[in-house]
């Protein structure tokens, strides 16, 4: 599909007198293109268009539209077929650069949901692996994959055996795989966005047993070597009718507040 020119989009901006660089618009649509589709969240198929501006005339909705579709069909690393391979090596690069002997890997985002957005898809990303539940661990020299018993035939027909070691997450849960495979010295980063109080007690313990030490990162090597990653998804926040809430957002914060108030 054609991409619209900067020309073409800028000017239907300025004829909408919409005072947004075509470069944010962009990053915008980005974001759109990450998100649910309208026929799987609360919208229509252009609701998206007021994070842009309201209204937009017909001509710069059918711009913004055919860039949408566009940017959809961009191939975000998360289809098939990739290299397992290559993917790995160069995050073991990034491992080696950053003096650190291993990475956790979890299926996770900054807010721990039930359902994980594409940008945060690291671990199919890395793995091949689908499922809705599972963890990898990527030492320089060796790693393995953790999944519950749901899961482990698909990961055995999705990930590379060869590269990773196939572990049923209850029979031989991570913590124990970190204290077996690390070295006394040797450190072991995790992204803290992506780890509950309780995963990490138990990662620090795994370390501590091996003489290993467990070590935040100030930013996810994963995404250092992930190209086309998309970005957070973006849409707009839709209010919902008080027949749906039972209370307005102000009688919310009303009580919020007088709760705070009687508790001192």
């Amino acid at each position: 599909m054609d991409k619209p020119t900067k020309d073409i989009l800028s000017q239907a901006l300025i004829d909408n007198k919409i005072d947004l660089p075509v470069t944010a618009v962009r990053d915008i649509i980005r974001g759109v293109a990450a998100a649910p589709e309208p026929d799987s969240a609360i919208g229509t198929a252009d609701n998206w268009h007021a994070l842009i501006g309201d209204p937009v005339s017909p001509d710069l909705a059918n711009i913004l539209s055919v860039e949408l579709a566009r940017v959809r069909e961009i191939n975000d690393g998360l289809s098939e077929p990739f290299s397992t391979s290559k993917r790995l090596t160069k995050l073991r690069q990034i491992l080696t650069a950053q003096k650190i002997a291993g990475f956790i890997v979890p299926l996770a985002d900054e807010h721990q949901g039930e359902y994980v957005p594409n940008f945060a898809q690291r671990l199919a990303w890395l793995t091949g692996f689908t499922g809705s539940a599972g963890l990898a661990i990527v030492l320089t020299d060796k790693a393995a994959i953790f999944v519950d018993g749901r899961y482990t035939l698909q990961a055995r027909e999705q990930v590379d055996n060869e590269l990773f070691e196939i572990n049923h997450s209850v029979d031989n849960p991570p913590a124990a795989w970190i204290a077996d495979n690390l070295k006394s010295g040797e450190k072991l980063g995790f992204d803290p966005w992506l780890h509950t109080s309780d995963s990490l007690v138990q990662f620090r313990k795994a370390c501590d047993k091996s003489g290993a030490k467990l070590e935040e990162q100030n930013s996810n090597p994963v995404d250092a070597v992930w190209d086309n990653q998309p970005p957070p998804p973006l849409t707009p926040v839709v209010p919902h009718d008080i027949r749906f809430t039972g209370q307005s957002s102000a009688e919310k914060r009303a009580k919020i507040s007088e709760d705070l108030k009687n508790e001192g």
